[in-house]
């Protein structure tokens, strides 16, 4: 299965920046929250027109929201599959502070 993200341009300190989220991910949430997109933004504390729009990629997760529906979801659907573009490099910066 190939993984399908999508790349928004959003605004970061007055200028543009591309992020990317993985649709698959927010997909995987909706259905292990029930099936629906509004099942998923009841429990994310969102519209469900939110949860459609990440769905589309025309708006993307924030890093908050991510880690709340990582624990929403259980552990089912992580923070990193959902943003690699913002956990990933966490990631591999506190393995290197480790390595020194």
């Amino acid at each position: 299965m190939v993984n399908k993200t999508r790349k928004s341009k959003i605004r970061h300190n007055g200028k543009l920046k591309c992020a990317m989220h993985s649709i698959e991910a927010i997909q995987s949430a909706v259905d292990a929250c029930g099936g629906k997109p509004a099942d998923l933004a009841r429990e994310a504390g969102v519209s469900w027109q939110q949860v459609k729009l990440w769905l589309t990629g025309r708006t993307i997760v924030t890093a908050e929201r991510a880690v709340a529906i990582e624990e929403i979801t259980k552990g089912k659907v992580t923070r990193e599959e959902i943003r690699p573009d913002l956990f990933r490099i966490r990631e591999r910066a506190a393995y290197e502070v480790g390595k020194r």
